[in-house]
């Protein structure tokens, strides 16, 4: 009998010792070692300084255009004075055209107007006198306005044949030469006011409805590295364009001789400033198909995953709007071993 009892003692033994093992291994399996944590920095909300900017892509467009028509059909162009890029004066020539059928309408114009106004002129003298019928001398009267009214129009005819510059401005286009036969349907030069231009380009309609007239706009160019111009905002759009959703905006300046329609800009409209609760960039995350922001707040030891809406962007900073409080840990180093519940290790230094 005490042999059975020395035997189950010696197996209770070996039995507890093992049971022992198993259950210190399970507390190594489940309790992380200190050394394995990932090791976080901390960040609180800080008040940063926010200039609210918009910007979009724009072309340079001149402040006006005049496009100069050839006002009579089937004429010769006989001489062309300017090329494109030559600066003009209003009322200076442009173009010819033949006026060799003009100039012999002007001529029977003129000769039937002097017959009328003589015929007239004694008709009138010869009524004082009593010698013929006021119905004479009205239809005298008649032909001698017809006859100046036609003249006159003959004479402006005329001057549709020398083309002349309606504007000041640069050539900026040229699209006949001589031995062209005219076309008043057909565009012959268009000149650009360039003295300032025009600065024109669509914008998302989010930041569309933030945009006034009078704001403040920077403009710089591509193709002048460094440069950078000071302008204001001049018209904005009365509506968005219900395929692109997007608004136009436009900016004058002064070209200063440098700016070139055609030219690619670049614009950054102030639109106010604020102090507002930030964090850093790096803090955040944005979640792909949502586009929902969360970062990770410190919660005793572990990380805790917080939903939080963001504002205005400068440099590294990004505003906070809502979803989190100022005396909230928020951890700034995030790596791909932080996770909602995950133990962490702060760094002391």
């Amino acid at each position: 009998m005490k042999k059975w009892l020395v035997i189950v003692a010696v197996f209770a033994l070996f039995g507890g010792f093992a049971g022992y093992r198993a259950y210190q291994q399970h507390l190594l399996q489940t309790i992380e070692p200190e050394e394995d944590l990932p090791v976080v920095e901390l960040v609180r909300l800080q008040d940063v300084f926010f200039r609210e900017n918009v910007r979009f892509t724009a072309d340079i467009e001149p402040q006006s255009k005049a496009a100069v028509v050839i006002r009579v059909d089937g004429r010769i162009v006989l001489r062309v004075f300017v090329e494109e890029g030559d600066h003009v004066e209003e009322g200076a020539p442009l173009a010819v055209v033949d006026e060799k059928l003009v100039n012999q309408q002007l001529a029977e114009a003129i000769s039937t107007y002097e017959t009328a106004k003589a015929d007239y002129e004694r008709y009138n003298a010869l009524y004082e006198e009593e010698v013929i019928s006021r119905q004479q001398l009205e239809y005298a009267e008649r032909a001698y306005v017809s006859a100046k009214t036609a003249l006159e129009q003959v004479r402006i005819f005329k001057g549709y044949h020398r083309v002349e510059a309606p504007v000041s401005g640069v050539i900026a286009r040229r699209n006949i030469d001589p031995g062209d036969v005219s076309n008043s349907s057909m565009v012959a030069f268009i000149i650009s006011l360039q003295d300032n231009v025009k600065v024109s380009g669509g914008m998302p309609e989010r930041a569309f409805v933030s945009v006034r007239k009078g704001q403040k706009a920077v403009v710089t160019v591509d193709a002048l590295p460094g440069k950078r111009f000071e302008a204001e905002v001049t018209n904005v759009s009365p509506m968005v364009d219900p395929a692109t959703r997007r608004g136009t905006v436009e900016v004058m300046l002064p070209s200063e001789g440098i700016l070139k329609p055609g030219m690619f800009a670049r614009v950054e409209i102030l639109l106010g400033e604020k102090t507002a609760p930030a964090l850093p960039r790096d803090a955040i995350i944005r979640l792909s198909g949502t586009g929902n922001y969360v970062c990770y707040v410190l919660d005793d030891d572990r990380a805790r995953l917080r939903n939080i809406e963001t504002g205005l962007e400068q440099g590294e900073w990004v505003e906070i709007t809502s979803g989190l409080e100022r005396d909230d840990n928020v951890i700034a180093s995030l790596s791909r071993r932080i996770g909602d519940g995950v133990k962490v290790r702060v760094n002391e230094r």
